[in-house]
């Protein structure tokens, strides 16, 4: 991780890392930890991305080219469901929160983790 942070920095994009437990709600835990130094905003921020989806919901669908629009599990109103706040194990959020919590908070959202590695191998 250190490398990648490196190779940031060296653009001009300085990350500092933060760590959250893998607990259904760690997106929303880091991004609350971001923006206000405190896990404590997660379910505000869960709520604020339930009403993004349901009030944006063709914006989503053709945004996403229709990705979630099937029968069946993962579906848009399964999206919903899954960003609602809950103090019950969750389903993990992905791409389609990912892109209404930056557009709830105006903003891009970069996730890296210990898997990530933007570094081209030189020898590929």
């Amino acid at each position: 991780m250190a490398e990648v942070l490196k190779l940031f920095a060296s653009k001009g994009a300085k990350f500092v890392p933060i760590k959250v437990e893998g607990d259904g709600h760690c997106l929303v835990h880091s991004i609350s930890r971001s923006i206000g130094c405190t896990e404590h905003l997660y379910s505000a921020l869960r709520q604020a991305l339930t009403n993004e989806l349901i009030n944006n919901e063709t914006f989503y669908k053709q945004a996403t080219e229709n990705m979630y629009h099937h029968d069946g599990d993962g579906n848009y109103q399964d999206q919903i469901d899954w960003a609602k706040p809950t103090s019950r194990a969750v389903q993990w959020l992905g791409p389609l929160h990912i892109f209404g919590l930056a557009n709830v908070l105006k903003r891009p959202i970069i996730l890296l983790d210990h898997e990530t590695n933007p570094v081209p191998d030189k020898n590929a």
